[in-house]
């Protein structure tokens, strides 16, 4: 479902009111439950603003997927810019894992749209990760085929989809949870790069 992107700094200034109410909604009462009455509501502003821009629950959610994708965006690709010869392979893995971490600790509710669950259209984010990280894939092992490259992206995503919540304890970071997610990615990847 589209939804309408403001053209104004003040209507700008509504929807991040809109997402940030959205992002706290999933948190305290489920991403099911959540209604379009109970966001407006949370966000301080009528149905009628909401509806202005979201034409219903479906929409919201995928703006704060879009939200989240370009921000994770922004964080894979400043690895990729720093990916040169200089920049060692544990280095960049561990770099890119610790800015994933506090960028859920940042995002409430990023947990509970990633990887969506059914029903929940926040396709682009998952592919857009996963194409950054073929992306990533294409510099560490340039010989891997496209197929290679796919498999090997959606087994970290999954991997980091499944343990992410296991560097959290409320919030604050677990530092053995991270470490653990590291190993295990580590452990994966290296034999697929050297």
């Amino acid at each position: 479902m589209p939804y309408e992107k403001p053209k104004t700094a003040r209507g700008q200034q509504r929807v991040d009111r809109i997402l940030d109410a959205a992002a706290h909604l999933i948190v305290e009462d489920g991403i099911d439950t959540i209604t379009t009455n109970a966001i407006a509501k949370r966000a301080k502003t009528s149905i009628g603003s909401l509806y202005q821009f979201f034409p219903n629950k479906e929409s919201v959610l995928v703006a704060l997927a879009d939200r989240y994708r370009k921000s994770l965006q922004t964080i894979l690709d400043k690895a990729l810019e720093e990916n040169t010869e200089s920049v060692d392979f544990t280095d960049l893995l561990e770099s890119i894992i610790d800015n994933v971490v506090q960028f859920q600790l940042d995002n409430i509710a990023f947990r509970a749209i990633f990887p969506p669950p059914s029903g929940v259209p926040a396709d682009s984010l998952f592919h857009e990760i996963m194409s950054r990280l073929m992306d990533l894939f294409s510099i560490w092992a340039p010989e891997m085929s496209q197929e290679d490259k796919s498999l090997h992206a959606e087994i970290c995503l999954r991997v980091m989809a499944a343990l992410l919540p296991l560097t959290h304890d409320q919030s604050e970071v677990r530092e053995e949870g991270v470490r653990e997610l590291k190993r295990i990615l580590r452990a994966y990847l290296e034999p697929l790069i050297r």
